[in-house]
């Protein structure tokens, strides 16, 4: 029996979205240039990529927000769980030119250099996906409290989306403080994906884990409304 993400258990819907991660070529699909360290580029998939695309695969998901493009690797991990690739429609935002250069011309995705959190931003998603409703967003993007809670009301909230994805949910005291006004809301509906299997946002010996929180919304918004 095909499991009911909408009801679940969360713990449950990670499993299943990591147990897929074998479906998917990622071969060719990696991050690009760090943004830390000596700025090395990186070639090979993170292994979240692999969980990006078990969520798309097993949520069934046909209109999904990225907020943070960079140089496109995860936004071709998402498309690469895409059910039906003609009825879907994947909208990308980064401020920086990366994406729109090297997405140009992409079946499913549309990359945009505009601000994620601006009124732009809202105007092209009703454009690309005809109302303003989504079925998934993933949030990788400034890392900072008020930012990441701007795309989260947005993408989560506004456009009634049933599952947010955000990375780096315990990076920074900002983005602690955001997970767990998160979680005061939402209870079981949100948890830390990478609690339930390290090998999604897996580190080195001794490191912090960045965590990769995951929100089920079901279309509804801050304390239910």
């Amino acid at each position: 029996m095909d499991l009911d993400v909408s009801r679940a258990a969360l713990r449950d819907v990670v499993t299943e979205a990591w147990g897929r991660r074998g479906s998917f070529d990622l071969q060719g699909v990696g991050y690009g240039t760090a943004h830390w360290g000596d700025g090395a580029v990186i070639s090979r998939p993170f292994p979240y990529y692999f969980f990006l695309a078990g969520m798309v695969s097993i949520t069934g998901s046909r209109h999904i927000v990225e907020v943070g493009t960079h140089q496109g690797g995860s936004a071709r991990a998402l498309s690469a769980g895409l059910v039906n690739t003609s009825e879907s429609r994947i909208v990308t935002f980064d401020v920086t030119t990366h994406g729109t250069t090297i997405l140009k011309g992409h079946p499913v995705i549309r990359a945009y250099q505009v601000d994620a959190n601006s009124e732009a931003a809202y105007d092209i998603c009703v454009n690309e996906f005809g109302t303003p409703a989504i079925d998934l967003a993933y949030i990788d993007s400034a890392h900072t409290f008020w930012q990441t809670l701007a795309s989260f009301m947005l993408y989560g909230v506004a456009m009634h989306a049933n599952f947010v994805i955000l990375d780096d949910i315990t990076l920074n005291p900002g983005m602690q403080k955001l997970w767990s006004l998160i979680v005061a809301d939402f209870g079981p509906e949100a948890i830390d994906a990478s609690a339930v299997v390290d090998e999604i946002r897996a580190t080195k010996p001794g490191e912090k884990r960045p965590g990769f929180g995951l929100v089920r919304l079901n279309g509804r918004g801050l304390r239910g409304s």
